[in-house]
């Protein structure tokens, strides 16, 4: 394969490697042109069309940048709010920076598939580490 090839990569059910899987790695390495090439340009992504949803997430990564952060860790948790968009308990994972320590959270919805269907941010996070994230947005980084 070339420099110029772009790889293509269907996602079925059964994947051993999942959808999922290579969005967490994209936000954990903060990789916004592996997310781009990830999410559907047909859905939306925390309300926002996907390209509204790529800007916002920029905005984060760029903070998390000027604080230090090289990469983000994941911490796989739950939802912990009553009113969540994708229900409580929904499960999702609590990025960390690796420097800072600042925190922000995101419930994925992927029912009865392997395929993300919607991301949303999360203002009540517990990781099953026992980390939590209380805040409603990108500004609280």
């Amino acid at each position: 394969m070339n420099n110029t090839e772009t790889t293509v990569r269907v996602f079925k059910k059964n994947d051993l490697l999942t959808h999922e899987y290579y969005i967490v790695k994209a936000f954990e390495s903060m990789d916004l042109s592996e997310l781009e090439r990830l999410l559907d340009e047909e859905k939306e992504y925390d309300e926002k069309n996907k390209w509204a949803f790529i800007n916002i997430l920029q905005s984060i990564f760029e903070k998390f940048h000027r604080q230090g952060d090289t990469c983000l860790v994941a911490h796989v948790g739950n939802c912990n709010n009553s009113d969540c968009k994708l229900g409580c308990y929904a499960k999702g994972y609590l990025f960390e920076g690796n420097n800072s320590g600042k925190r922000i959270a995101y419930v994925f919805d992927n029912p009865q598939s392997n395929i993300v269907e919607n991301i949303c941010s999360c203002i009540n996070f517990k990781a099953k580490n026992g980390k939590e994230a209380f805040f409603l947005d990108e500004t609280s980084i």
